[in-house]
C-alpha cells in the first residue's frame, strides 16, 4: 500500500477522528487489491496484508504514562527496558492499531471476493530503523520517522 500513517511523538493509539480521514487513504488499495485478484477469478487466492510500525528516536522518559503503558506491553516485572526497546514497542503498538484498523475497514467490503476469502494480517515494529533507508537527513525527532507502512501481496492457494 502506498500510504503513511502519521503518529505524533508517543503516541500509538488513533483517535476517532484521525480514523475517519484513514480510512479515505486504505480506499485506494482495496480497490488495487480487488483489481489484481480479478485478474484470476478461476484461482483460490490468500492475501497478506503486513503493516511496518516506525519510531523515531525521542527519549520515553521514565516514571512517564508512555512509559508504564509500554512497560507493561512488554510484559517486564521489574526489568527496565532501554529506550530502544521502549520505542520497538511503541512502533509495533502503531502497527497494531493501523493493522487492526485496515483489518475494521477491509472487513467491511462487500464489493471484493478476497476479503471475503483468506487473509492474514501480520504487524511488526520496527523501532528506531528508517523507513525509507534511501532519505539521508532524518533527525532523532522526525515526523517522517513516525510511520505505519502497509504491505501486500497475494498468493495461490
Amino acid at each position: 500500500l502506498d500510504q503513511d500513517v502519521i503518529f505524533e511523538p508517543g503516541q500509538y493509539r488513533i483517535s476517532p477522528s484521525v480514523a475517519d480521514n484513514i480510512t479515505k487513504h486504505f480506499e485506494p488499495a482495496i480497490k488495487e487489491i480487488d483489481l489484481f485478484t480479478k485478474k484470476y477469478p478461476d484461482f483460490p487466492l490468500s492475501l497478506v496484508i503486513t503493516a511496518k510500525g516506525y519510531a523515531d528516536g525521542t527519549i520515553i522518559p521514565p516514571g512517564s504514562q508512555l512509559h508504564r503503558d509500554l512497560k507493561q506491553r512488554l510484559n517486564l516485572n521489574n526489568n527496565e527496558p532501554d529506550n530502544r526497546e521502549l520505542n520497538k514497542e511503541l512502533s509495533r503498538a502503531r502497527a497494531e492499531a493501523v493493522k487492526l484498523l485496515f483489518q475494521k475497514f477491509a472487513s467491511g467490503r462487500t464489493d471484493t471476493r478476497i476479503f471475503n476469502s483468506k487473509v492474514l494480517y501480520l504487524y511488526e515494529g520496527k523501532g528506531e530503523l528508517y523507513p525509507d533507508p534511501s532519505i539521508t537527513n532524518y533527525r532523532t525527532n522526525d515526523p517522517r520517522r513516525r510511520v505505519v507502512l502497509l504491505y501486500w501481496s497475494v498468493f495461490p492457494e
